[in-house]
């Protein structure tokens, strides 16, 4: 780790364990509730739809971890018995919802910059970095009326199009950001995404 933090652009937390669970056919918020902290009474962080992140800090001791492990061991093996029991008809629903929960979800566009409607202005405390105006973007994202909620395929569509799409929402990979895209309007009163 310490040779990846110098000379790396990402470094991986060696605090943060994120467990892949596409393959079970249960999505990370019903694993979560039902197969963690209902069962078996473990608290857990946050999820995807596919992952669940377990979080370890100073305190975690090494019994939280072997039950950790335990609890996990068990899930795999109940779930290794429903899958043998299955009917046909379970099992396409089942092979279904691993489908849903395997297949990438759409890809975001690459980032290309500031929309021009949000410039990155200079300030008192010195000159402008380059990044855009961030706030009065982020701020104008509350107005439902500005905003345009679409699904990551509508997206696609106005990107082809050549229309600029701009999320309105912070879209960050860990953990994973939100889907919702927004169009709103400039004080010079021009159409612009947010």
């Amino acid at each position: 780790m310490a040779t990846v933090w110098t000379h790396d652009e990402f470094v991986i937390d060696p605090c943060r364990v994120t467990i892949y669970i596409g393959a079970t056919g249960i999505d990370g918020d019903t694993f979560k509730r039902i197969q963690l902290m209902e069962q078996n009474g473990v608290q857990i962080n946050k999820t995807t739809r596919n992952t669940v992140l377990f979080m370890t800090n100073i305190g975690t001791t090494r019994s939280s971890v072997a039950y950790l492990i335990e609890v996990l061991v068990k899930i795999a093996r109940e779930l290794d018995d429903t899958l043998a029991d299955m009917s046909l008809a379970e099992r396409s629903a089942y092979e279904t919802a691993v489908l849903k929960l395997t297949n990438p979800s759409a890809p975001l566009p690459d980032f290309s910059g500031f929309h021009p409607a949000f410039p990155a202005v200079d300030s008192d405390e010195g000159p402008s970095t380059g990044e855009g105006d961030v706030r009065r973007a982020f701020f104008l994202a509350y107005d439902d009326s500005l905003c345009e909620y679409l699904m990551p395929d509508e997206v696609m569509e106005k990107l082809d199009a050549g229309q600029d799409v701009v999320s309105a929402t912070f879209v960050t990979p860990y953990p994973r950001g939100s889907r919702c895209w927004c169009r709103a309007r400039s004080s010079a009163g021009r159409s612009c995404r947010t």
